[in-house]
């Protein structure tokens, strides 16, 4: 039987055959990006799905789904930011201060209620009701801790 020369007399490969290939991305990725959280403390972080009240429609809306974050600066100062998956646009992102509340949903032992200020789509921020959705109870109770946290420290 002839050689092709890639092939010993066995049937296996030859020894002296190495593959040469050569990729390069198609779209090169950018460095990484400063989100601005890097100087702060992750106290809280959970998957959850974020929805907004609009007033005007009179319902709940969806802004996203992914990461809820309580994060602390080092003046002590507490801020909640939220990213969707995959694009990483911001969902969410207000400072957590003295006077604000937060309220476990009436007919829902997952959700939380809250009102503030949001910084992720106006740069002055505009006043929002918001309802976080997470995978249990559990979870939503550990969130309206910390975040009850983040109100006692700015008093």
């Amino acid at each position: 039987m002839a050689s092709s020369g890639l092939h010993d007399e066995e049937g296996g490969e030859d020894d002296e055959y190495e593959a040469q290939a050569d990729f390069q991305p198609i779209v090169p990725l950018p460095d990484l990006i400063e989100t601005g959280e890097e100087g702060e403390e992750v106290v809280f972080k959970e998957r959850c799905k974020l929805y907004r009240y609009d007033k005007e429609a009179r319902e709940a809306k969806k802004r996203g789904v992914g990461d809820i974050k309580i994060l602390r600066n080092s003046n002590g100062l507490y801020r909640c930011v939220m990213r969707r998956e995959q694009v990483h646009k911001l969902c969410t992102n207000f400072l957590i201060r003295a006077g604000m509340t937060i309220t476990e949903k009436d007919n829902s032992e997952k959700v939380a209620l809250l009102n503030c200020r949001d910084f992720s789509e106006e740069a002055g921020g505009r006043e929002e009701t918001l309802f976080i959705k997470f995978k249990s109870s559990v979870e939503r109770d550990a969130f309206i801790a910390t975040y009850r946290e983040g109100i006692a420290s700015d008093s």
